[in-house]
């Protein structure tokens, strides 16, 4: 079984492998900040530190911040390796059930989730990719943005999938990824609410030049957003 050979490679590197098989399935199952794959595994924020950093020294996973900044404590941790990373998603949460032979529960978790997962490495595509031949300019960064305003009181979290800049010519484009069919009004709102992100985002503010995108499986009226100066792609184009 492939679950198997996880365990197989994180036994051979680490002398806990069951706390690293806990770390991993947390963050597969989305939590990315610190104090939640704490508390998602069980394990003291205190003792994440070293854990993390095996982790990353193996390319297991990542340590992102957005693009925008160069240095942050807006950090974030993704799984990097797409093995690690299906078999912490879908064959950890449900391994007893699949030792004993029991499988539906891994096949309703797999047609629960799986379009989740394409997605999110659909949008690695784009953005580790894809996004070099269709951006208008040459970036000299790629990455993704992250942050948050007050809205009466409350905390609101945003995140823009893609973003590419120049940091010379103060070009940026923001870019939305969606592995779904999308309607003329889908791409529509989407661009509203990107363009509403986009003012959260401190960078060269007053001084850039910007520049919208958006990446689907499908996209209704790509002609009239491309004439409107919209950068939009669907698998058609590729």
């Amino acid at each position: 079984m492939l679950y198997e050979e996880v365990d197989l490679l994180l036994k051979e590197e680490f002398r806990e492998p069951d706390v690293y098989k806990t770390i991993l399935s947390a963050i597969a199952s989305g939590s990315t900040k610190v104090a939640e794959i704490a508390d998602k595994s069980g394990i003291k924020v205190s003792n994440m530190d070293r854990y993390l950093k095996s982790l990353i020294r193996l390319g297991i996973i990542k340590k992102e911040i957005p693009v925008t900044e160069r240095k942050s404590k807006k950090t974030l941790y993704t799984i990097d390796d797409n093995f690690f990373d299906f078999c912490s998603m879908f064959f950890e949460p449900d391994r007893s059930d699949i030792e004993i032979g029991e499988t539906k529960s891994v096949e309703d978790h797999l047609k629960k989730e799986f379009n989740t997962y394409v997605g999110r490495k659909f949008e690695k595509l784009v953005r580790t990719e894809m996004i070099r031949d269709l951006c208008p300019f040459r970036a000299t960064k790629t990455g993704r943005w992250w942050g948050f305003y007050k809205d009466g009181g409350k905390r609101k979290e945003l995140e823009i999938d893609v973003i590419q800049l120049n940091e010379n010519t103060k070009d940026i484009l923001f870019v939305e990824c969606k592995w779904k069919d999308l309607s003329y009004n889908d791409a529509r709102k989407i661009f509203s609410d990107l363009k509403e992100k986009s003012r959260f985002v401190q960078w060269n503010n007053g001084m850039r030049k910007e520049y919208f995108g958006l990446v689907a499986k499908s996209i209704g009226g790509k002609k009239k957003f491309r004439e409107m100066g919209f950068f939009v792609f669907d698998l058609d184009d590729f």
